[in-house]
């Protein structure tokens, strides 16, 4: 094979296998350490480096950049250090996607989102959102998929101190489907949280509601009540035996 099919082969490769070790990374870490700890996910989603256009994945994908140059300058017209040294930053590149994975994720009760495997995780109860936003939008930057002409979009969480949190952003092209996932479920758990409020509101309504009165009775009915309890009177009053001095 010639230096000039070689050289570019190399470096498809090595970028392809950073995407393969680092989605195997972050398979592994969703297994063993999930967002929701006990709780089962319902839906996630994450950030794609190679799409979504900022400062921390341009980095990620210029280190990955390096080390494919290097092992194909390695394996072809370099010295084989040059190779070595290409491919001690490719798992360097790894650690680095993962130290910057961003990713959200719910589940009955709750959404959770962090950015990166080393901070903090952020916990939001459900039954304190107001209500949900999927935001799109049209940005600057470069990213190796889209050159310039990048869309990235995120979920929005309006809650009821009228706060507003921002999950994380991703590549609308690749990931819009998972961020509107997240965003219906969260709607649909608000709609259910809403009807069960409902119910319990008309319960407690109906148990301290007054007891119904007694319908109004008409002046025919009085007048025959009345007449009834004349006669009653009249029969103990007859059945009374009559005393002697």
């Amino acid at each position: 094979m010639s230096l000039l099919l070689k050289l570019p082969l190399l470096i498809v490769i090595a970028f392809a296998a950073h995407v393969l070790i680092s989605r195997g990374a972050k398979w592994l870490l969703e297994m063993t350490s999930p967002l929701s700890g006990d709780e089962p996910e319902a839906v996630r989603y994450q950030r794609e480096v190679y799409g979504t256009p900022a400062r921390e994945t341009l980095q990620i994908v210029v280190l990955v950049g390096a080390a494919a140059l290097l092992l194909g300058l390695g394996a072809t017209l370099a010295p084989d250090w040059v190779g070595a040294l290409g491919a001690g930053l490719l798992p360097a590149a790894v650690v680095l996607d993962l130290l910057r994975w961003e990713r959200a994720t719910a589940s009955a009760n709750f959404v959770w989102f962090q950015r990166g495997v080393s901070r903090k995780v952020h916990q939001i109860a459900i039954e304190n959102i107001r209500d949900v936003a999927v935001q799109e939008e049209e940005v600057g930057g470069f990213t190796l998929l889209h050159g310039k002409k990048n869309r990235v979009c995120r979920v929005l969480l309006r809650l009821h101190d009228k706060r507003i949190v921002s999950l994380p952003r991703t590549d609308t092209w690749r990931g819009l489907d998972a961020v509107e996932g997240l965003a219906n479920h969260v709607r649909a758990r608000l709609l259910l949280l809403g009807e069960r409020a409902g119910i319990e509101r008309a319960e407690r309504d109906s148990d301290m509601a007054p007891l119904a009165a007694e319908p109004a009775q008409s002046p025919e009915e009085r007048a025959l009540r009345q007449e009834l309890k004349r006669v009653r009177r009249a029969a103990r009053a007859a059945e009374t035996p009559e005393t002697t001095n």
